[in-house]
């Protein structure tokens, strides 16, 4: 009997310690992709951006936009 009740405290706590986590996939995904642009530092920043601003480091005279 023994051995059968810890076989069943087993299996409880290891579904419990396997148990999908709550929140969405979508919240942790948008945590995880949060980038921001290493030059003007604006968080969620798109590639033509970081292109832009990539262009404005290297020459700021030619660029009036910012």
């Amino acid at each position: 009997m023994t051995r059968g009740k810890q076989k069943i405290e087993a299996q409880k706590r290891n579904a419990e310690k396997n148990q999908k986590s709550k929140g969405s996939q979508l919240e942790a995904r948008a945590v995880a992709l949060k980038s921001s642009c290493p030059i003007c530092k604006v968080i969620g920043t798109f590639f033509s951006h970081r292109i832009e601003c990539q262009a404005l480091a290297l020459n700021p005279s030619e660029y009036t936009r910012f």
